[in-house]
């Protein structure tokens, strides 16, 4: 929080102005799921953000960061995540590094669904909170599909969740053992 003397500079500004996130006093796909995990929380952004480590959590066999700056990931990035013959399109729409990350799945007739994974200090880790928002559309078709796949869509990301944070726990326990430096939060966050 800042002192009432400090000026916010106009960039906090206007990063702030378009903040994206699902918070737990949304309405909710799914109720959320919280993992405690024994890295820092800027380690967890890391785990959740750099392709190679995402793709542990999410059991995908390949990540593909597909961006507009190179190697550099930002809003506005996109992920492919190959599971098998399945390619799901993740975009990032807002990220703090050790605070959250929010990313929307597209779905077929301009549906969307946002999730916002929040990384919160607990003791010597981490609580990292993942939440689901309603399906978004943008057009009848969607309206009318966003329906007859709500149910699933639930099974799914449900499912999702419980592979996500038993894997989470998994990788954080590694990188604790095998790269204390990402696991303190030292490491290269997806850049």
């Amino acid at each position: 929080q800042l002192a009432s003397n400090e000026e916010v500079e106009p960039w906090e500004q206007k990063r702030d102005a378009r903040r994206q996130i699902v918070s737990e006093d949304d309405d909710l796909l799914i109720a959320e799921a919280t993992t405690s995990i024994p890295v820092s929380p800027e380690a967890a952004f890391v785990m959740c953000s750099r392709p190679d480590l995402r793709r542990q959590i999410v059991d995908a066999d390949v990540v593909e960061a597909l961006n507009k700056k190179g190697a550099v990931l930002e809003q506005g990035s996109i992920y492919h995540c190959h599971h098998g013959k399945d390619i799901i399109v993740i975009e990032i729409v807002d990220w703090r590094p050790g605070e959250y990350l929010t990313v929307v799945y597209q779905f077929p007739f301009k549906m969307t669904v946002m999730e916002t994974t929040e990384f919160v200090p607990y003791g010597e880790g981490t609580l990292v909170k993942m939440r689901y928002g309603q399906i978004i559309y943008q057009n009848l078709w969607g309206n009318i599909m966003s329906r007859v796949i709500k149910s699933k869509t639930q099974k799914l990301f449900s499912d999702a969740m419980v592979r996500c944070s038993a894997n989470m726990t998994k990788l954080g326990q590694t990188l604790l053992q095998d790269n204390p430096e990402i696991a303190a939060g030292d490491g290269n966050g997806g850049n």
